[in-house]
């Protein structure tokens, strides 16, 4: 069985559970500079501060390729 990538939603939700807010997260590692980063930089960040892998997150980008 495939596993669903988590949602924007889900993302965030669990994001703020921690006391984490996007944005901040973003400027504390400097990808708020408009789209002049790599959205797997992005993704690697995110994954981080959830203490996840990035596979968990984004199952589709990188266990079925």
């Amino acid at each position: 069985m495939l596993e669903e990538d988590w949602t924007p939603n889900e993302i965030i939700q669990a994001l703020n559970k921690r006391g984490i807010k996007l944005y901040e997260l973003l400027r504390t590692h400097k990808l708020n500079q408009g789209l002049q980063f790599k959205y797997s930089q992005l993704e690697r960040v995110i994954a981080d501060a959830l203490n996840i892998s990035v596979t968990e997150l984004w199952p589709s980008r990188y266990l079925y390729k």
